[in-house]
């Protein structure tokens, strides 16, 4: 997953909500194939978008990087405070989620 990919999942989780009062607390709402996905468990293991919810476009395409960053930092963070097969399980999730690519809002939609 890109930048770009993250940020334009956080767009399109804040326009199909915009209607909704509130989030479900008992929900988790992230990254799903380059959109987002709902689910109890957050069974798919992608990035969360929470965030943006009732944010407006502008606010998402400033933030999105940060908090894409800081998903990350926490990840390896926590890895750091781990040792062996439990480490290397974060440090790869961490790798097959990121991916190649363009990390720059310039080709955000």
């Amino acid at each position: 997953m890109t930048v770009q990919e993250y940020t334009n999942s956080c767009l399109k989780f804040a326009e199909a909500s915009k209607s909704w009062a509130e989030l479900d607390p008992s929900q988790f709402y992230t990254t799903f194939d380059k959109s987002w996905e709902m689910s109890g468990e957050n069974q798919n293991g992608g990035i969360g978008i929470e965030w943006a919810f009732h944010q407006d476009e502008g606010f998402i395409k400033e933030n999105a990087p940060q908090k894409f960053v800081d998903y990350f930092r926490q990840e390896m963070e926590l890895a750091s405070k781990l040792s062996g097969p439990e480490a290397q399980e974060i440090a790869m999730t961490c790798v097959d989620l990121m991916k190649e690519g363009i990390y720059s809002l310039a080709e955000v939609k």
